[in-house]
């Protein structure tokens, strides 16, 4: 069962959820995790994408879109509404094309249980995705546009129904 995490951005910007979304890319992968970022549409996974190569300078974050990767994978994929499965890969491999990047280079067994270690999930949709429990951590950006804190309300309940805690944590206004 993933562990899930709700992140209450101060403002209503959407710019301000992709940003966000890319600090916590950078956080994750620093600590060695694969990351999927799920967005909204093929055309907010286009701008993370591009956001991701440019929010900050001297950052490099190895990503690509899913429909365009080709092998290797990257540790950092985007995705829209559509799901990897659709989009040709699913996310069993993905991920675990994606894990053996990062993983040392030993003989570690296989991977066991119904997750890959590690993965993260970077949720920008309206819905949870179906493969969220695929993953070990699941990230939730909500930010003060109503429209996506009363859909926020849904996904928390959609968890709790399904015996998961999630963990809010409210962003001060002054996020760097």
């Amino acid at each position: 069962m993933p562990r899930v995490d709700f992140y209450i951005l101060p403002d209503a910007t959407p710019e301000g959820r992709l940003l966000f979304a890319c600090r916590l890319t950078e956080k994750a992968h620093a600590l060695g995790h694969p990351i999927y970022l799920h967005t909204p549409s093929a055309s907010v996974a286009r701008r993370m994408d591009n956001l991701l190569w440019t929010y900050r300078k001297n950052s490099f974050l190895p990503h690509g879109l899913i429909e365009d990767v080709l092998p290797p994978i990257p540790p950092i994929l985007v995705g829209d509404e559509r799901g990897p499965e659709v989009m040709g890969t699913p996310i069993d491999e993905t991920l675990v094309r994606m894990q053996i990047l990062l993983r040392p280079l030993t003989d570690a067994p296989p991977w066991e249980g119904p997750s890959i270690p590690g993965a993260v999930l970077i949720n920008l949709a309206a819905s949870v995705p179906s493969f969220f429990e695929r993953f070990i951590r699941v990230a939730e950006l909500v930010d003060q546009n109503e429209q996506n804190l009363a859909a926020g309300r849904v996904r928390f309940a959609y968890y709790r129904q399904r015996n998961i805690s999630p963990e809010s944590h409210k962003l001060p206004t002054t996020q760097s």
